[in-house]
């Protein structure tokens, strides 16, 4: 882990992360964005997302085309007001996360643990 850290100071041309593990790529990721000095999500926005979480259940019927369309449709609207370089972030980190949950044998982590891991990060104390 040492060594991924070390590239990030360096430069990426001394390691390549094809032989680094999972988890070490995970842990390197949750030190680099804890120490971001503003959460990817700014207050208003985590709210938002909380918010539609929480209505979710009273005002959409679930599991049906329609009801996934409107969450999307409405999570996309958050999702597209950060700001450009917290969007990549973003958007890097959940596909990192997607190839963990298919991994998760290898990784030894389910989705629950990743979840709960990244939403301390993820969403800060407001």
């Amino acid at each position: 882990m040492a060594q991924i850290c070390a590239s990030f100071q360096c430069g990426p041309q001394f390691i390549d992360l094809r032989y680094c593990s999972h988890n070490d790529i995970t842990d390197v990721l949750k030190i680099y964005l804890n120490k971001l000095p503003t959460p990817l999500l700014a207050a208003e926005l985590q709210l938002e997302l909380i918010r539609i979480a929480k209505e979710w259940p009273q005002r959409k019927v679930p599991y049906t085309k329609s009801g996934a369309i409107i969450i999307i449709f409405e999570l996309r609207e958050v999702v597209n007001q950060l700001p450009a370089n917290h969007f990549i972030v973003v958007s890097y980190l959940m596909h990192h996360l997607k190839r963990l949950a298919l991994h998760k044998r290898e990784v030894e982590t389910t989705e629950s643990t990743l979840a709960v891991q990244f939403t301390t990060i993820i969403f800060k104390p407001m």
